[in-house]
């Protein structure tokens, strides 16, 4: 075989993988959604660093995405672990402000948000080592069981 086929025969290292692009325009759009969401709800004396904190380790990690040696189901792992953690601490909001009888300010809700917020890292890491665990379906072949099975022979 020469070098010009063997070349062209070898995927792009520069270049990621369409489904790459994909799930890199999914993750960063949905954390952009938070971002945005957050943004939103905000009161105008809220401080500016708590309009970023929902949503920017979202786009950030879906970077990760566009980078080959990091698999993509543990990208997604760690992605959907993190959303699980906001889901579950705007749901605590929101069904504070539900049953909201008035009264001074409610610590227990700030204090479960900064923790969320703080801890994030973890859920984070283990949805990604889940994400990484599981198997994706493909299977991987050597040469050489290529060869001996295309011979009908197999050992």
């Amino acid at each position: 075989m020469s070098n010009a086929s063997n070349a062209i025969a070898r995927p792009s290292i520069s270049a990621p993988a369409f489904e790459r692009v994909i799930a890199f325009a999914i993750l960063a759009m949905i954390g952009m959604g938070l971002l945005t969401w957050d943004y939103l709800s905000a009161g105008p004396n809220s401080p500016p660093l708590k309009w970023i904190l929902p949503g920017a380790q979202f786009v950030v990690l879906a970077g990760l995405a566009l980078v080959r040696k990091v698999p993509l189901r543990a990208t997604i792992g760690a992605y959907t672990g993190g959303l699980l953690v906001n889901a579950t601490v705007y749901f605590a909001l929101w069904y504070d402000s539900l049953n909201y009888n008035g009264g001074g300010a409610n610590i227990g809700r700030g204090i479960l948000a900064l923790a969320a917020i703080l801890l994030l890292p973890i859920p984070m890491l283990i949805g990604g080592f889940i994400g990484w665990l599981v198997p994706t379906g493909r299977k991987i072949v050597s040469s050489e069981t290529k060869a001996a099975t295309s011979n009908g022979v197999m050992m």
